[in-house]
């Protein structure tokens, strides 16, 4: 599966999907992102490394959400259509 048949996957699993395009963002030495522009902005997608476990993505919620609460400027997680953090793409990443 070539990268870009994993990023339309990982993508199908965000409401903000349909009409997005996407570039490489960067040379990240442990996650793999992807800069997202979609209908309703950009966004940026990200392949965890497996060495996290994906509940890491509970840490960054909250932080960005206290981050924002005292006014910082802060990205925000995306839910995906089933509400949830992340996707677990399985033998192809969590994003």
């Amino acid at each position: 599966m070539s990268a870009d048949d994993r990023v339309r996957e990982a993508l199908s699993h965000w409401p903000t999907a349909a009409g997005a395009s996407w570039h490489p963002l960067g040379n990240g030495l442990i996650n793999q992102t992807w800069a997202v522009r979609h209908p309703g902005g950009d966004a940026v997608l990200q392949r965890v490394s497996d060495i996290f476990d994906p509940a890491i993505h509970e840490n960054i919620r909250a932080v960005t959400a206290r981050l924002a609460e005292r006014g910082i400027a802060t990205p925000s997680l995306i839910p995906t259509r089933q509400g949830a953090l992340f996707a677990d793409l399985r033998g192809h990443g969590v994003w």
